[in-house]
């Protein structure tokens, strides 16, 4: 007896959360745009946003250089994150591509090299910015704290809180939060301007419970690819009861919201 396990979404879904081309850290497992098409239409996912990884390990300008040439005739089914950090010709480099009508989202990641502290005294030329520009922020909580070993990496957790407090008309999307922040969810989620992106958050019985008492408005779904494999977390939203309005909101419409909100 065989049995076999497909699995399509229902719903329009758009991924939060893809991070392309090789980094000095980790090849990439697929090498151009088509591929990834391949592997977004293997799960039933239309477009997704992404950001290059060399943007992560080694410069933000740098990152967003190389994205120009992965996107170049591939605009339709990817959507652009720039990334961001302090150093002196990020934050012109971001205003430029923003003049240019190209900027919905921005992503800052600290990548550890230069232990950098996430703090209003280093970021808050970006952070003001990007505050009065309404542009949304995806910040990685899987990059605070190492689950493994519960040791610090990188922005530590509560650096993150204390910048939110600190601008607290910026729009938000924290990334990868895992098991080791379940404590943490709440407390940012009553800052009404965050969002939560479900790639890692794999606490059982809690995103239902989290949905029913923020709102199905407050969270997206993003994969985290290439860290973590596209399927698994689509496949579990659409497995836990979800009405199909709940389903679009988290698989695409509040995505589309929050970059729209970006780009005006």
């Amino acid at each position: 007896m065989t049995s076999e396990l497909s699995f399509r979404a229902r719903v329009p879904v758009i991924d939060a959360n893809v991070g392309v081309g090789h980094s000095h850290l980790r090849p990439a497992p697929v090498d151009t745009p088509e591929e990834l098409r391949a592997e977004l239409n293997r799960h039933g996912v239309e477009r997704a946003v992404i950001h290059h990884q060399h943007g992560e390990s080694l410069s933000a300008v740098t990152g967003n250089d190389f994205l120009h040439e992965w996107l170049e005739g591939h605009e339709d089914a990817f959507i652009p994150q720039w990334m961001a950090s302090p150093e002196p010709d990020s934050l012109k480099q971001l205003q430029q591509l923003r003049a240019e009508g190209r900027v919905s989202s921005v992503r800052i990641h600290d990548s550890g090299a230069a232990n950098v502290p996430f703090v209003d005294w280093v970021y808050g030329d970006l952070l003001e910015w990007l505050q009065a520009e309404g542009i949304p922020v995806w910040i990685s909580l899987h990059d605070t704290w190492d689950p493994s070993w519960m040791v610090r990496k990188n922005t530590p957790v509560t650096e993150v809180m204390e910048i939110l407090r600190a601008f607290p008309g910026l729009v938000t999307v924290l990334l990868g939060a895992h098991f080791v922040h379940s404590y943490y969810v709440r407390p940012f989620l009553k800052l009404t301007r965050t969002c939560l992106e479900l790639s890692r958050y794999e606490v059982l019985r809690e995103l239902e419970v989290l949905v029913a008492e923020f709102g199905a408005e407050r969270f997206v779904y993003g994969s985290f690819y290439p860290r973590l494999a596209m399927g698994p977390m689509l496949y579990y939203i659409h497995n836990v009861g979800f009405d199909d309005a709940t389903l679009g909101a988290l698989c695409s419409g509040n995505l589309e919201r929050l970059l729209e909100g970006g780009t005006r």
